[in-house]
């Protein structure tokens, strides 16, 4: 290995540059990313999709979003909407609750409520005790 001589003040500074360029164009597509999301939550969903798109958002989507809290009307329509679209929006808001501070306080009452001898025999019973397993057991969100 040669010498590379004394440290190049100059090539320091075009790689620091090149590091800012390269967050400030991350930041650029997370927020691309974002609001490509919002719209596309706007549009008119077929049931089908709904769904799909509830029980993959906290894992897909949320993490790379720049400020995950715009979902919030989304997700509290959906909670609102009952049956298994609420169950399947828990997830996402309470990510929101508990990760991003998101104060919702009729969130227990609500998911007490959607707690209905049907919301047994669906789909995503698994799905539904398992998120009671940790709603249930969280110390952080009240």
């Amino acid at each position: 290995e040669g010498s590379q001589g004394p440290p190049n003040p100059k090539r320091r500074k075009q790689r620091k540059e090149k590091k800012a360029e390269a967050v400030a164009s991350l930041q650029k597509h997370r927020k691309l990313f974002g609001d490509a999301w919002l719209s596309f939550l706007r549009l008119p969903l077929t049931s089908s999709l709904y769904k799909k798109v509830l029980t993959s958002l906290h894992t897909r989507v949320m993490p790379h979003l720049l400020n995950p809290r715009l979902l919030i009307d989304f997700l509290v329509d959906s909670y609102d909407t009952g049956g298994v679209v609420s169950l399947l929006a828990l997830n996402g808001l309470f990510i929101l609750m508990h990760e991003y501070h998101l104060d919702y306080p009729c969130f227990y009452g609500k998911l007490y409520a959607i707690l209905e001898p049907s919301l047994f025999h669906v789909k995503y019973t698994q799905r539904l005790f398992h998120l009671m397993n940790i709603f249930l057991s969280s110390t952080s969100v009240t």
